[in-house]
C-alpha cells in the first residue's frame, strides 16, 4: 500500500469517500443507497434495544436487571447514532465543501 492510503483525514469526522472516477452522478446514487442503509440498520438496532430494555424489567436476578440494562442503552445509543449518520448522509452535499 502507498503511503497515500496510510494517511490520516484532515477532519476529526469521518467521512464517506468514493471513487474520484465515478460521475457525480452516481456518486449521488451512492450517497443515497449508504444513507438509507444506514437509517434502516439503525431503526433495527433501535427495536432491537427497545425489545432489550423491555427484557430488563422482566429479568429475575438483579445482575441480569443491569446487564440488560446496559446492553439496552448501549444498543439504543448505537442504533441512534445509525439513524443519525444516515440522516446526515441524505442532506444534500454542501458545495462550499
Amino acid at each position: 500500500m502507498s503511503d497515500e492510503q496510510h494517511q490520516q483525514p484532515e477532519s476529526s469526522t469521518t467521512r464517506i469517500q468514493y471513487d474520484p472516477g465515478m460521475s457525480p452522478e452516481e456518486q449521488a446514487k451512492h450517497r443515497t443507497r449508504d444513507s438509507e442503509t444506514l437509517t434502516i440498520l439503525g431503526a433495527f438496532v433501535t427495536v432491537l434495544a427497545i425489545a432489550v430494555l423491555i427484557g430488563t424489567f422482566f429479568a429475575e436476578r438483579p445482575h441480569a436487571m443491569v446487564v440488560n440494562a446496559i446492553a439496552g442503552v448501549v444498543l439504543l445509543i448505537a442504533g441512534g447514532v445509525l439513524v443519525w449518520r444516515g440522516r446526515v448522509l441524505a442532506k444534500p452535499k454542501d458545495s462550499n465543501h
